[in-house]
């Protein structure tokens, strides 16, 4: 049998999934459309599921949205001291 790995946020991530569904689901009921609810599945999925991976940089009330490419590249010309520092403070964040 396979481990699935459970971090937080794999957690949000279906917890947000079974959210929006079932508030699409209610809402298609509250407007008399049953007829959609069983067509839903395959377009919420669709539309929740990531398209691209983007690396979000949140600082001072400002963010920034980089590609993975973008964000290994910023990494890799950081200066000596501040990438020891980052290592540092990703190691204790694990």
């Amino acid at each position: 049998m396979t481990k699935l790995a459970t971090s937080p946020t794999n957690v949000n991530q279906v917890v947000f999934v079974l959210l929006a569904y079932t508030l699409l689901q209610l809402y298609l009921r509250r407007m008399g459309r049953t007829d959609l609810t069983r067509r839903t599945v395959p377009r919420v999925r669709s539309q929740l599921m990531p398209t691209r991976s983007v690396v979000i940089i949140y600082c001072g009330g400002r963010f920034a949205l980089l590609s993975v490419l973008e964000y290994t590249r910023l990494l890799l010309t950081l200066a000596d001291a501040a990438r020891k520092k980052l290592l540092a403070k990703t190691k204790r964040l694990q």
